[in-house]
């Protein structure tokens, strides 16, 4: 058992010391996987030697990555970048992207499957399921952070020096392989998407105190003064109520409607079901898959941009953006941030 531990630990030491370039494990990563490797050496073996192929695999992607050209090249700089970054919204440009950043987040989706094929053989391991589990989440949460950065730098609003800005945010992690914890906006975010997905909405009243009081708890002071600022904000509302209670503005208003038709004061997630016919917009993030969590960021996103294309009711953007828009503007160059 102590040979094969050290071969994986020789693995990801090779990874960490040679794909500098690239997304790579953190220490609480490492230790993670190497207390589930100690459980599936002691209980299934041959799943064992299973993992350690597979994050075998994984070094080979990573040492790709690291001799692919890099960003930070005379070829492809300034704007180009900008509208580079920008065309990464649509897969139908998925031919323009350079290799760079296609070979970098798919380390990063490897990766997460590295760790989801991991969470399938110990979950019923108790706690060592559940801190393989927060690793995926968090995997999740730079993935849907990075789409957050994509969608800023594709908004026409933004001026260009707070562009350039986020796009070195994201080539300081895909080029030089920082820990996404390292990067500014990045923890809070990934914090906000944590407390919900361990706050699953409990509708009562349909007014969402519940919901926001658990979420809120979690987050730092930032938020809450976000939460002030935009309180008479319709348009934050309505995403932030999207974000608590996982339906759609459309279906939200239909609930309550329903509830002022019926004279009922509370309802729980049965009711809500009834009222929808059961076919609800978004994936429900209260399983254990994490990968719900990225399904019904995504689903929200696409749902507010297409609002925004046809000039309908209710959010334009997601609870996210609007959140990160805001801690931009806490920045210095605050008063350029936006057109």
């Amino acid at each position: 058992m102590s040979i094969k531990l050290l071969n994986v630990s020789s693995i990801i030491t090779t990874i960490v010391k040679k794909a500098a370039p690239i997304l790579t494990f953190n220490e609480h990563e490492i230790e993670v996987l190497d207390v589930a490797l100690h459980y599936l050496d002691d209980t299934y073996p041959e799943e064992g030697d299973r993992v350690r192929e597979r994050f075998s695999d994984l070094k080979k992607l990573g040492e790709i990555v690291i001799h692919c050209p890099s960003l930070n090249t005379g070829d492809v700089q300034g704007t180009d970048l900008i509208d580079v970054f920008s065309a990464l919204r649509n897969p139908s440009h998925v031919l323009y992207t350079p290799l760079k950043i296609v070979l970098a987040r798919n380390f990063l989706v490897t990766k997460f499957q590295a760790f989801s094929l991991l969470f399938l053989l110990i979950r019923d391991a108790g706690e060592v399921a559940g801190q393989v589990r927060k690793v995926l989440l968090s995997n999740i949460c730079t993935l849907m952070a990075e789409d957050v950065y994509i969608s800023c730098i594709a908004d026409p609003s933004f001026y260009l020096p707070i562009k350039i800005q986020l796009v070195n945010d994201l080539l300081s992690l895909w080029e030089n392989g920082r820990d996404p914890h390292e990067i500014r906006h990045f923890p809070p975010l990934e914090t906000l998407w944590m407390a919900r997905d361990e706050t699953p909405p409990v509708f009562g009243t349909m007014d969402g105190a519940c919901e926001l009081l658990r979420v809120s708890m979690a987050m730092g002071s930032d938020w809450h003064n976000f939460l002030l600022k935009e309180s008479e904000n319709q348009e934050t509302v309505w995403a932030l109520e999207e974000f608590l209670f996982g339906l759609s503005h459309e279906e939200i208003k239909t609930v309550r409607s329903a509830l002022t038709v019926s004279g009922v004061r509370a309802v729980g997630y049965d009711e809500v079901q009834s009222y929808l016919d059961n076919r609800t917009t978004y994936t429900v993030t209260k399983n254990a898959d994490p990968r719900a969590l990225y399904d019904f960021y995504v689903a929200r996103r696409d749902k507010a941009w297409d609002r925004g294309q046809k000039d309908l009711p209710g959010p334009h953007k997601t609870i996210e953006e609007i959140y990160f828009r805001y801690r931009l503007k806490l920045r210095p160059t605050s008063e350029a941030a936006f057109q």
